[in-house]
């Protein structure tokens, strides 16, 4: 791994870097999609992944160990799949350290990037077999995502979520119409909240 990141270049190790915290909830999370399967997760379980990423002490009940036990399957045991991922967070630290002391050296400026893979034959042969069924299919999910998108954010937006602001930011990296999306759907959160803090003393008044 060591010299994989010294033949890096520095884009690359901005990639890495960029990818950090990604990695690092995918593998304190136990691989959990978080956006996907957040809601349906019991709440012992939503407790003991807030408390691993956040890197707290926790103690594993009932309900916890029968769910790691169904991520990790009957032939691996529990401790071990927690001590693997535990593991894989470590390595990536340690990733993240040598690279960004790799990205600080002047010499790596000089890193050319690495040749791109070779194209697979099979899926060459495949979209040169159904190119119009991909792309369509290509399409469609991006469609599919883009409205998914959309809706939570409105959504985000009209409830006045605090985290509002970072997760549309997130979101909206490398877009080129950034800040337009920002500027409007940060004025929408604004509207909810001003009417969030007069209607919410209101029912508290009202409704002990």
């Amino acid at each position: 791994m060591q010299r994989q990141l010294d033949m890096s270049s520095t884009h690359e190790l901005l990639e890495i870097l960029n990818r950090r915290d990604e990695e690092l909830v995918r593998h304190l999370g136990l691989q959990t999609d978080f956006d996907r399967d957040w809601e349906s997760l019991p709440n012992d379980v939503r407790k003991m992944l807030v408390k691993r990423v956040c890197a707290e002490t926790y103690e594993i009940n009932e309900t916890q160990l029968k769910w790691i036990e169904s991520k990790c399957g009957n032939r691996t045991p529990y401790h071990v799949y927690l001590a693997r991922r535990d593991l894989n967070t470590c390595l990536d630290l340690l990733v993240d350290d040598y690279a960004a002391a790799l990205i600080r050296d002047p010499a790596q400026k000089d890193v050319p990037v690495r040749r791109e893979a070779v194209n697979d034959i099979v899926v060459d042969a495949e979209n040169e077999v159904t190119p119009r069924r991909g792309r369509v299919r290509a399409i469609f999910r991006r469609g599919l995502r883009i409205l998914r998108n959309t809706v939570k954010f409105l959504v985000i937006a009209l409830v006045a979520d605090p985290e509002f602001q970072r997760e549309l930011a997130y979101l909206l990296t490398g877009n080129p119409l950034r800040k337009l999306f920002v500027f409007f759907l940060t004025r929408l959160w604004i509207y909810a909240r001003f009417i969030q803090q007069i209607i919410l003393p209101l029912f508290m008044v009202f409704y002990p």
